[in-house]
């Protein structure tokens, strides 16, 4: 699709959580060069800045060879203790912690509640993949929770610790929504739902837990199972199989556990200083060698440290198989026009049971 610049108007009724909202949008469309098959909003986003991550470094592109599966004798992903087998399913739930919710600590923010309204985003047509009868402007209301590591404190390493919530923290998070009738889909089901016009049910939310560390399956995927939850893992394709990262083996083990595995890009760099091949390679190389490793091309994509810019965006969209994409905007609002650029809540280790039930009703 060559370069589009139109104006909007689009008048949007979306039902969420029980309350109807109607709302008219009127906004003029990003330039950008979007493949014709697809037809989505591509807002510029933030300014490039240094990494917050300096524990995932850039490093070259490594080269895919074969197309076969990965090998079954991966190297260890983890640096603190071996890896589970993921054959073997967990024989006994998680120890849960109190649901009760801790006293803040001082200085401690209280989250603040995104409710699902929108914002006057521009909403632009789609074209090819969308169900015919699927208005651009249709949208829903699903809760996507943004975690990077499930960890104890002692193997944290050089992780920053806003980043880290402990595996007894998250597990009084899901007992506590499990306790108020909350249920788990995958990023790629919403992407899906979004595409056929399809209002997912009542509660459902989505995890995303992003950069692939060991602890995904050690630690959380241990206490999502004992409630009957799913995970979107948003895995960087070049530290599968590295120490301290999920192995070929534990995505395996995840994807048939019905888990999703999302894509991340292969060495994490900021996206928005990137253009033609290099760009593209990092996006579609990635999805390339999770299909490799689990079967599966990937549907979901979280852009790294939440920067993109429209021409990021266009590479999303022209990846095989991408059908949404999350960045590190606060909100609970998606649509089928804006669903490369569909925000989540970040929990970090202050967020307390409570306070996350009371963020996800909005």
């Amino acid at each position: 699709m060559g370069i589009l610049a139109a104006a909007v108007a689009v008048a949007a009724t979306l039902a969420c959580g029980g309350v109807l909202v109607s709302v008219n949008l009127a906004s003029t469309l990003p330039t950008m060069s979007t493949p014709a098959r697809l037809g989505v909003e591509a807002t510029a986003g933030p300014t490039p800045s240094p990494s917050p991550y300096p524990y995932l470094s850039p490093s070259p592109i490594p080269t895919q060879s074969g197309t076969g599966a990965a090998s079954a004798t991966p190297s260890s992903s983890r640096t603190s203790a071996p890896t589970k087998a993921p054959t073997k399913a967990p024989t006994k739930a998680p120890t849960k912690a109190p649901t009760k919710a801790p006293t803040p600590r001082p200085g401690t923010p209280k989250p603040t509640s995104a409710k699902c309204i929108p914002t006057g985003a521009a909403v632009p047509a789609d074209t090819a993949i969308v169900e015919p009868q699927v208005a651009a402007s249709f949208g829903v209301c699903v809760p996507i929770l943004e975690y990077h590591r499930i960890a104890p404190a002692s193997e944290i390493g050089t992780s920053l610790p806003a980043l880290v919530v402990s595996p007894a923290a998250f597990a009084a998070q899901m007992d506590a929504l499990e306790a108020a009738g909350w249920h788990t889909i995958t990023l790629g089901k919403l992407g899906d739902d979004l595409l056929a016009g399809r209002t997912p049910p009542a509660r459902s939310f989505v995890v995303t837990i992003d950069d692939g560390w060991y602890d995904g399956y050690d630690d959380a995927f241990p206490i999502l199972e004992a409630h009957g939850f799913v995970a979107t893992f948003f895995v960087i394709s070049g530290r599968i199989d590295h120490p301290s990262f999920l192995s070929s083996l534990n995505l395996t083990a995840l994807t048939a556990a019905g888990d999703e595995i999302g894509n991340h890009t292969v060495n994490h760099v900021q996206l928005g200083s990137l253009t033609g091949a290099s760009l593209s390679a990092q996006i579609d190389n990635a999805s390339d060698r999770i299909a490799q490793v689990t079967g599966v091309r990937p549907k979901s994509f979280a852009y790294p440290m939440g920067v993109y810019n429209s021409t990021v965006v266009a590479a999303a969209v022209a990846c095989p198989g991408m059908e949404i994409a999350v960045t590190e905007h606060k909100g609970i609002k998606e649509t089928t026009g804006g669903r490369f650029t569909a925000p989540r809540l970040k929990i970090t280790p202050g967020v307390s049971p409570a306070q996350l039930v009371a963020m996800m009703a909005g």
